[in-house]
């Protein structure tokens, strides 16, 4: 399974994602702001991030996926919001490898996109 950068500034929607994704076999790394999601990438080296787009931060979630695109290696990230819109979806189309998913959202709408993004084919 996958290592996956979690960033979410919500603690119960944090936890949430983490023990959904945990259980289904992949390790997570979760932070709740931008900067230490920057900060996590050496060490923890995700293959995936799954960013909340609405952080309560300097940087939100567009521009933290857009910092991740353009690192080295190139990190394919997942865009979680709760108000999907033409604005939202003209800067998620700028930035390579991303795609956004619409709030409320499935488990099951989850766990398929993050294997469509990292290019798996679950069960």
């Amino acid at each position: 399974m996958a290592r996956i950068l979690l960033v979410d500034d919500e603690a119960a929607c944090r936890d949430a994602t983490t023990l959904l994704l945990t259980a289904h076999g992949h390790r997570v790394h979760a932070v709740a702001r931008g900067a230490d999601a920057l900060e996590a990438i050496g060490d923890f080296q995700p293959e995936l991030a799954l960013i909340d787009w609405m952080l309560r931060d300097k940087v939100d979630g567009i521009e933290l996926a857009a910092r991740l695109a353009e690192a080295e290696p190139p990190l394919p990230s997942i865009l979680i919001t709760g108000f999907p819109g033409q604005g939202v979806s003209q800067r998620i189309a700028r930035i390579p490898r991303c795609r956004c998913l619409a709030k409320p959202l499935a488990p099951g709408e989850l766990l398929e996109a993050i294997a469509q993004t990292l290019g798996q084919n679950e069960g």
